[in-house]
């Protein structure tokens, strides 16, 4: 069984993809918001192991919902379908958000109902409590998220640190220890 949520602005719309999916030979608990904050709601309730997504949602961007989704350690793997009026999106949802495809509208049901069927052989499993565990640090000018079971040991000298970790070391300018 997998668990499949969609976000889309159109009720109709939902309505349609739910009645391909039920064509399937695959079995969809579906799952169906129409806001962020329900679809949030719904990710923390019940593990999603897929995500159909309107890039314009009523009530904000779905990219916007995506960069929150992927936040939630949970999901920062599990694939997101964008579905969109237009391209101009694109590019940001293959980058920012690690999608898995983006659909323009109009689009074949059975195109989206093949690659939703193919995702779901490929179920992701859970992630443990010690994967979600992470340490955050800036990092020349991006955030570096380290899994804490994969840190070794840090090394201080002065107001500059150096992290170890298993596979590689980063040095960390003005970061004391209490920092």
């Amino acid at each position: 069984m997998i668990n499949l949520l969609m976000v889309l602005a159109d009720n109709d719309e939902a309505q349609k993809i739910y009645e391909v999916l039920r064509g399937s030979k695959c079995h969809f608990d579906c799952y169906c918001a129409h806001n962020a904050p329900e679809a949030l709601k719904m990710l923390d309730e019940n593990k999603m192991e897929l995500i159909i997504l309107d890039a314009d949602l009523r009530d904000g961007s779905g990219l916007e919902l995506a960069q929150q989704i992927r936040r939630l350690a949970c999901y920062q793997f599990t694939w997101i379908i964008f579905l969109s009026q237009d391209n101009q999106y694109e590019v940001e949802a293959y980058r920012k958000i690690r999608c898995y495809d983006f659909v323009v509208k109009p689009y074949h049901e059975e195109l989206l109902l093949a690659t939703v069927e193919m995702l779901s052989r490929y179920k992701i499993t859970d992630v443990s409590e010690d994967d979600r565990v992470v340490v955050t640090f800036k990092h020349r000018d991006s955030y570096l998220r380290i899994p804490a079971r994969d840190i070794l040991y840090f090394e201080v000298f002065g107001n500059n640190s150096t992290l170890y970790t298993y596979t590689e070391e980063y040095l960390l300018k003005k970061m004391s220890l209490r920092r």
